[in-house]
């Protein structure tokens, strides 16, 4: 591959891109910036190049209730791609919180009488890095070039290469990774016991085919990806107050449709509810309520669901969506091509369209 490895120059902040944002809106605000942090289809049919500055802001400033559930690298990804936003700002993003600081485990037992694993380690940090690494690997997965390189770039540089490693090896085509085996024998030596997995790729597929790995293996390596549980409790922390979950009233399809008051109360959790997955609950509630005779505003619904964050949502608009609303045909057409887009959504996409 023909890329200018190294070309971001280390370790950057992403203070050298012009943010100004600094106050988050309410979670429920209909405000555009508000839509984009909950990855609401309607939020990406507003955004045009003129906000880009609110779009990297969401990416920086991960708003998720429970970003181990809701879907953002795919929205965002799309968003940078379709507006012809810069990378730069995001591969920034990952050496902002590119920290390898290991957790405080005070101990980790398998029995009754052993200690419980105690792990301290800022998750706000780790998930805004797992997001900017998601968004990188969404858009190289789409063919975006600059991302590739900034991938790539990172794994020479970044201090968290094991992550983007594993990552991209997980989403992308084996050339565009396999040649970075030299890296990572000539950065064997920074991993900690533990840090790999022969399991998964791409040490899996270099274990055939350089001893090395199957060494560095033998000596550090675990046998799969549950069998660590300091990185376990690390990467699944308890939810906080701030990040419990939103638990929606019974939505009850059979009730009686004549309830407009819990029609409308459905609504409006359409467009404020702040935990991204609970919209295909309403949107699937809604469908139900109002079968094939649907109000405009559900056709709406409908419509913006294309270009939600959660596949759910976006499946259930490529299954009903109305194809002769202007435009409708043209995006679910896009869904099925887009290799950004997760498989599921792209063969609903195709089936809907005869293909």
């Amino acid at each position: 591959m023909a890329a200018n490895e190294g070309s971001w120059g280390g370790r950057v902040g992403i203070a050298s891109h012009p943010m100004t944002i600094h106050q988050h809106p309410d979670p429920v605000s209909p405000t555009l910036h508000a839509l984009l942090q909950r990855g609401h289809g309607r939020g990406a049919l507003r955004a045009t190049p003129q906000d880009a500055e609110l779009v990297f802001d969401c990416v920086a400033h991960d708003r998720r209730i429970d970003w181990q559930v809701e879907q953002r690298a795919v929205y965002f990804a799309r968003l940078i791609r379709d507006l012809g936003l810069p990378v730069r700002p995001v591969a920034e993003m990952l050496y902002a919180h590119d920290s390898v600081d290991a957790p405080d485990v005070v101990g980790v037992g398998v029995g009754a009488d052993d200690k419980t694993a105690q792990v301290s380690y800022d998750s706000d940090d780790f998930a805004a890095f797992c997001l900017a690494l998601d968004v990188l690997s969404a858009l190289g997965s789409g063919g975006s070039a600059e991302a590739v390189r900034a991938l790539r770039d990172f794994v020479h540089s970044g201090e968290r290469w094991v992550e983007a490693l594993e990552d991209i090896a997980a989403d992308w085509p084996r050339e565009l990774w396999d040649d970075l085996a030299d890296v990572a024998r000539a950065r064997a030596r920074e991993i900690g016991p533990g840090g790999v997995c022969g399991t998964v790729s791409p040490w899996r597929e270099w274990r055939a085919e350089h001893p090395w790995v199957d060494e560095l293996l033998r000596a550090i390596g675990r046998p799969d990806a549950a069998a660590h549980p300091a990185e376990t409790a690390a990467a699944s922390p308890p939810l906080g107050p701030a990040q419990a979950r939103v638990t929606l009233p019974p939505l009850d399809p059979d009730g009686d449709e004549s309830d407009s008051d819990h029609t409308t109360r459905l609504r409006g959790l359409w467009l404020t509810v702040p935990h991204s997955p609970a919209r295909a609950h309403v949107l699937r509630s809604l469908l139900a309520r109002h079968g094939n005779e649907r109000p405009d505003w559900l056709a709406e619904f409908v419509h913006e669901s294309l270009w939600d964050s959660e596949d759910e949502v976006r499946l259930l608009g490529v299954r009903h969506a109305n194809l002769d609303t202007p435009g409708t045909r043209t995006r679910v057409a896009a869904l099925a091509d887009d290799p950004v887009e997760d498989e599921p959504v792209r063969a609903a996409a195709r089936r809907r369209l005869g293909r």
